[in-house]
């Protein structure tokens, strides 16, 4: 998986090393603001909305200072 394939990858290169997940971009936003509880100074649940995924709606749109706030990366 990632750290198989990102095993080798020397540090000192000035290559990018990225992993993406083509169609999973939904799921995972999801369970960002159902893991982190600071996304939910962004974010609000509608319990009642099926399917579940659908529940949640942004209260304004997020900077990425707000991004990363969300799951604690120290902001700058």
């Amino acid at each position: 998986m990632i750290g198989t394939a990102l095993h080798g990858a020397n540090p000192e290169s000035k290559k990018v090393h990225k992993y993406t997940v083509a169609g999973f971009m939904l799921p995972f936003k999801i369970w960002i603001v159902e893991t982190f509880p600071e996304a939910t100074r962004y974010y609000i649940r509608t319990p009642t909305e099926l399917p579940h995924m659908r529940s949640w709606r942004s209260k304004t749109p997020l900077s990425w200072v707000q991004c990363r706030r969300i799951i604690n990366v120290s902001v700058v």
